[in-house]
């Protein structure tokens, strides 16, 4: 197997974000993803793409002529292309990344301890926050 590339910031903080829509029941797109980073639109679209050629995430649905007049927009549904502990595995740069996220809800020491933060995240203050915001952003449309 050839040697990894390293992921950068902005592709580790969407593939964090990826994890916590999953586990939170939401769709991974990138307006969800917008919604909870305030990342622009146009850099998450392109990084989406990015982690796809590398084969991290994978295109699950793309918008049809129905959909794009039913909901007005072109949104790609994205999930990942392998499992969070293989993420992690192969890109040790991830756990660095959650051992300083701003998120306290979110920070671990250890591929461990982040898979129980995660798998736990909707009974946290950040969970339910997150779930609101996302119910919000999708009445204002």
């Amino acid at each position: 197997m050839s040697k990894l590339l390293k992921l950068n910031i902005s592709e580790i903080r969407i593939l964090i974000a990826s994890i916590v829509l999953k586990e939170l029941g939401q769709q991974i797109t990138s307006e969800n993803i917008s919604n909870i980073t305030n990342m622009e639109i146009q850099h998450i679209r392109n990084t989406l793409r990015s982690l796809t050629i590398k084969g991290l995430l994978k295109v699950i649905s793309h918008p049809t002529v129905f959909s794009l007049m039913a909901s007005g927009g072109r949104e790609k549904i994205y999930d990942l292309a392998m499992s969070i502990e293989e993420l992690f595995d192969r890109y040790p740069e991830m756990l660095d990344a959650v051992r300083v996220i701003q998120e306290e809800e979110l920070r671990a020491s250890s591929k461990e301890e982040f898979l129980k933060k995660v798998e736990n995240l909707k009974n946290t203050n950040l969970g339910k926050m997150l779930i609101e915001r996302l119910g919000e952003k999708r009445l204002e449309k």
